[in-house]
């Protein structure tokens, strides 16, 4: 049985502000990952002549680079 323990009172405990910019490193550096693999899978569907399966990946790839901004923006207000 494994414990997980909370210490509230650490005087060590990061703020909010300070955990959310370590989550956002973290999201970003993920979703430039996905960002990177779902272009070479773009790429594939357009070598396999699949142009319809291209287009749609293409419209992702789109769509993770916007979320890719946002968090953009939200580190700039912290």
């Amino acid at each position: 049985m494994s414990h997980h323990h909370h210490h509230h009172s650490d005087v060590n405990e990061k703020s909010f502000k300070e955990k959310l910019k370590i989550l956002l490193h973290h999201w970003k550096e993920h979703n430039n990952s996905h960002l990177e693999e779902y272009k070479k899978w773009k790429e594939k569907a357009a070598e396999e002549g699949m142009l319809d399966v291209e287009e749609l990946m293409k419209e992702v790839c789109e769509k993770v680079s916007d979320i890719g901004k946002l968090y953009d923006e939200i580190e700039k207000m912290l």
